[in-house]
């Protein structure tokens, strides 16, 4: 069975279409600044993509012009009453939906599902609200017990579209959004679901991001613009930023059926452990297998691949890893085969970042252009890899790469959708 990507929606710090968001990044652009909504602790992040002033409601105004009415108020309501992170995971949700044409050409209710990913999303409204109830005991949300679930996310989603098909959460740290894709997978090839919505969202909060400091994971610096160095030899950790996306994926031989225009296709998904619980610890050479089981997987050599999308957050260890594990796997492969980095310039969007990372990539395979590495001025001499300029490029394959804390990797094959084949093969 082949799968069509015909839906992708992004929230980032450098904007929310993945279009506008790759031009900024090709105009050279970060999207870094300081956390408004979290007071610096000793060993916290400086410097983050601070999403707390986007405006929702204007993003909830501009989205009903297009929905069917019903719609429409069923997301002003679940925004209006949801914590901030929901609103954001409805907010994709909706115009990922838009973008597939769910509504106009619609799917059955039974047969759609909405994937949830990520772990601990409602980690700042529960810091929050507890800090509240401390202060006044009588004091407590009554739907605190729902809204701290993980589940809340994807129910909600799930409500917003009216389906009825399977609802479900993963989680895998920072390797979440492309788990969900796996299991999106496994939902259409069990003929379970005609279309699934794949939801990852993250929001940070005081004390995840101190202790994070505290395990040296989080950069030091202070120069917001150029705190995040995928690859370059002065990283010294990862720069948190709030993130948000949602991708529909359908049978190619289902959407085109139904007149859904596909963006791309999803070749294959492959996942791994590094059987090691304890971060930072990436291993190399399990991270080079699995780029080449999913590569194979999707039927592909390495010789096809133009395009890789590194997780590289910018962290001494992981970047290494990864870089070595790709040069590896590559082998003469590695000259020829373009690498970027988006966590440059939008910094480490948690649970969402593989997904918002598949919005770029499907956006630079549609149009031939791919976008630098912000701050790369002193590639690690260690990681012998080509990595990719601003500027047109001939892009068919590309490979998405994420790794969560605790050893979970999980990486996509995407590629370029070519109308004139159409066959089922």
């Amino acid at each position: 069975m082949r799968i069509a990507i015909t839906g992708v929606a992004m929230i980032t710090p450098l904007g929310d279409d993945a279009d506008a968001v790759l031009d900024e990044m090709i105009a050279g652009r970060v999207g870094v600044g300081r956390f408004a909504n979290l007071s610096p602790t000793p060993h916290g992040a400086a410097v983050g993509g601070d999403l707390s002033a986007y405006d929702v409601p204007g993003r909830v105004a501009a989205l009903r012009a297009s929905l069917p009415r019903d719609v429409g108020e069923r997301l002003s309501r679940l925004v209006r009453r949801s914590p901030w992170s929901v609103g954001l995971t409805l907010l994709v949700t909706a115009d990922a939906a838009l973008r597939a044409g769910l509504f106009e050409r619609r799917v059955a209710p039974e047969d759609l599902a909405v994937i949830g990913a990520g772990n601990n999303l409602g980690a700042r409204y529960g810091e929050e609200g507890n800090a509240r109830f401390t202060k006044e005991p009588d004091y407590i949300d009554a739907l605190q017990a729902v809204h701290m679930l993980d589940s809340n996310h994807a129910a909600s989603a799930s409500e917003l579209l009216g389906s009825k098909g399977a609802l479900l959460t993963v989680g895998a740290a920072c390797a979440s959004g492309n788990l969900g894709l796996r299991a999106a997978v496994d939902e259409l090839h069990d003929g379970a679901a005609a279309a699934v919505v794949v939801a990852p969202v993250y929001d940070y909060a005081a004390t995840s991001l101190e202790a994070l400091g505290a395990m040296g994971a989080t950069t030091e610096s202070r120069d917001a613009a150029a705190a995040s160095r995928p690859f370059d030899e002065a990283r010294d950790g990862f720069v948190p930023s709030h993130g948000a996306a949602a991708v529909v994926l359908e049978p190619l031989d289902a959407a085109l059926a139904r007149g859904a225009r596909p963006q791309a296709e999803l070749r294959a998904v492959e996942a791994s452990s590094d059987a090691c619980h304890r971060p930072p610890k990436p291993d190399p050479e399990e991270q080079a297998r699995l780029f080449l089981r999913a590569l194979a997987r999707g039927g592909h050599g390495v010789e096809e691949l133009d395009l890789v999308s590194a997780h590289a957050a910018s962290t001494p260890a992981g970047d290494l890893a990864e870089g070595q594990a790709l040069a590896r796997a590559l082998g003469d492969a590695a000259g020829r085969a373009l690498v970027n980095a988006p966590k440059g310039a939008l910094g480490h969007t948690g649970s969402a970042a593989s997904l918002i990372q598949l919005g770029l990539i499907v956006a630079q395979l549609r149009r031939g252009l791919t976008h630098g590495t912000r701050n790369l001025q002193a590639p690690d001499p260690r990681i012998p890899l080509r990595f990719a300029d601003a500027g047109p490029q001939t892009l068919t394959l590309a490979l998405n790469n994420a790794f969560g804390l605790a050893g979970l990797n999980c990486v996509s094959v995407v590629r370029r959708w070519d109308p004139e084949d159409q066959s089922s093969g």
